[in-house]
């Protein structure tokens, strides 16, 4: 249950770093000359920099592939909601209420409306770079992890067989 409990925090930590920040962005600086660069790189940085930050707990240190591949999910599965609010300023009418159904069908295939939602709002680049560095983390510790399990059994059997 415990572990159930940390893989949705990192649900909704994925989620609220990246389309906070993201919609952050949205309202206050697109059509700037600089809107888009935050979007591709200033957002990743974020949400790695939290990664970072939450992965030196030990409690979260035990979730080497939960935290960042359920931050991902996160990221992913709240996209096309984040984007609807996000282009709100701009004209964005995908919440309003005579939409709200048809925006509910949408949000159910997020994978694939995450990625075209976010080729419209200019958050396609941090997006697909968030999920590639996220991917490489999870894989790297992950395999830290095992190895280290296999390395603590090994010296325990070492130890037992002396």
């Amino acid at each position: 249950m415990e572990t159930i409990k940390h893989y949705m925090i990192y649900v909704f930590l994925g989620a609220g770093v990246y389309w906070g920040t993201d919609i952050a962005i949205q309202w206050s600086l697109q059509g700037t000359k600089i809107w888009i660069f935050l979007l591709t790189f200033f957002v990743p940085v974020v949400v790695l920099t939290t990664y970072i930050l939450i992965r030196r707990k030990p409690t979260h240190a035990k979730h080497p592939f939960g935290l960042p591949l359920f931050m991902l999910f996160g990221i992913w599965m709240f996209g096309p909601l984040a984007i609807a609010i996000g282009v709100i300023p701009h004209g964005g009418t995908f919440l309003e209420s005579g939409h709200f159904q048809d925006f509910l069908y949408i949000w159910v295939i997020f994978p694939a409306t995450t990625f075209m939602m976010a080729t419209y709002s200019g958050s396609l680049g941090g997006l697909l770079l968030t999920s590639v560095l996220l991917i490489i983390f999870a894989t790297v510790n992950g395999v830290k992890y095992i190895a280290s399990k296999k390395s603590l059994k090994r010296d325990a059997a070492n130890r037992h067989a002396s």
